[in-house]
């Protein structure tokens, strides 16, 4: 079971950077349960191998997208302190 209380430690390498950026996307356009991992590996361009080598599940994914909205926005707020 995946532990919510702290950030999930995900290296931000280009990889994962990449796939958490472009399932952002998705998630945004058609929902966490409208995209699956294919969508997400045929939007980068790679298999979905490639994505589950990256993160075991979904859920993963999108933890880890959540984690980089919070960051995103506290850098925004840091930023206009």
């Amino acid at each position: 079971m995946l532990n919510l209380s702290q950030p999930p430690q995900i290296p931000q390498s280009a990889p994962k950077s990449r796939i958490l950026e472009v399932a952002l996307q998705l998630f945004s356009e058609h929902g966490v349960a409208g995209t699956s991992l294919q969508m997400i590996a045929d939007t980068i361009g790679v298999t979905k191998a490639a994505v589950y080598h990256q993160f075991k599940t979904k859920d993963e994914i999108v933890i880890g997208s959540t984690w980089l909205i919070f960051e995103k926005l506290l850098a925004t707020v840091e930023r206009g302190s």
